[in-house]
């Protein structure tokens, strides 16, 4: 194994035991995030999202809030991300969480390798990455799954999108568009704000 391959998977797993460190209730607990909007919005909607598409439908149409309304038009539904494939293999609250706990690795991971990009040294690229996946913000964001997972994406983002314009390929164009995607598919229109400071909470 060379050594640039042994320090790659040291970093995923160092990722990913720091996030069972930090969520450990909801690893091995049984916990599940309740507060706030995961638990008024996000259940409702991948449940929806799960029961249609497990039938073979598109859900096109969402008849629970109000009158209806469109479901991809919601934005908020984020009805095309891939993440919602969880929800057609796993239990909807076990979905859920492991879609909460898998943007943190993805941030830290992001973050490391958008700093290592800009020539930033290991030790200080591993700094920022810890204080970006593991801050404050991050984790009180546990309670607006889309909110987590664009802040997730973002470096991915950043990190293609800085690889595309040094080095200009036809196939990269592409490849740098995929992560922008998937933060556009986290979009989050919402007509109403928040000014609370709760964190999300596991039960």
């Amino acid at each position: 194994m060379s050594e640039g391959l042994a320090s790659r998977i040291a970093l995923v797993v160092g990722a990913v035991a720091a996030t069972v460190g930090v969520f450990h209730r909801a690893v091995f607990g049984g916990g599940i995030f309740v507060a706030r909007d995961i638990l008024r919005v996000y259940y409702p909607l991948h449940q929806y999202w799960a029961a249609r598409v497990s039938q073979g439908q598109f859900p096109s149409w969402y008849p629970y809030d109000g009158l209806g309304q469109p479901f991809p038009g919601m934005v908020i539904s984020a009805v095309f991300h891939p993440a919602n494939l969880l929800y057609l293999v796993l239990p909807l609250g076990r979905a859920l969480t492991v879609n909460v706990l898998a943007c943190f690795p993805a941030a830290f991971l992001g973050a490391y390798a958008l700093a290592r990009r800009v020539s930033v040294g290991r030790a200080s690229a591993l700094l920022a990455a810890v204080v970006y996946a593991f801050s404050g913000y991050f984790v009180c964001i546990t309670n607006n799954l889309l909110y987590l997972m664009a802040a997730a994406t973002v470096p991915w983002a950043l990190w293609a999108a800085d690889r595309f314009f040094v080095a200009p390929t036809s196939g990269g164009g592409g490849a740098q568009h995929r992560p922008s995607a998937l933060v556009r598919s986290c979009a989050h229109c919402s007509r109403r704000s928040s000014t609370s400071g709760e964190c999300s909470r596991t039960i």
